[in-house]
């Protein structure tokens, strides 16, 4: 091609691929879309498809362990994205808690 697709392009040919059962440019195209976007989801949720489809049981099942470690990853630097927001909240909570407690103390001894 004259000029470099765009990923969108290689998960298009990766559908086709799934709907036509051609795992040869199937495989092909994961390759150059772990290349472009390794953190996609997509590129190995497709693939593992196209594997099983086609009855590449054991190859589909390499491809599980790896999807999940991804998505375990980002979920993962999401989280700690988010550790700061989150312990101010849980604090706030806390806080609240306590004083719910303080003031049910003092409407209990009245």
């Amino acid at each position: 091609m004259p000029i470099e697709p765009e990923p969108s392009v290689f998960k298009a040919l990766l559908s086709a691929c799934k709907v036509h059962g051609n795992t040869e440019i199937a495989v092909r195209s994961a390759r150059k879309l772990v290349e472009l976007c390794p953190s996609d989801p997509a590129t190995y949720v497709l693939l593992a498809s196209v594997l099983a489809n086609e009855g590449y049981w054991d190859n589909a099942a390499e491809m599980q362990p790896s999807f999940f470690y991804m998505v375990l990853a980002l979920s993962m630097e999401h989280k700690k994205q988010n550790a700061h927001w989150l312990m101010q909240r849980v604090h706030l909570i806390n806080c609240q808690l306590k004083l719910l407690d303080f003031v049910l103390l003092l409407l209990c001894e009245v």
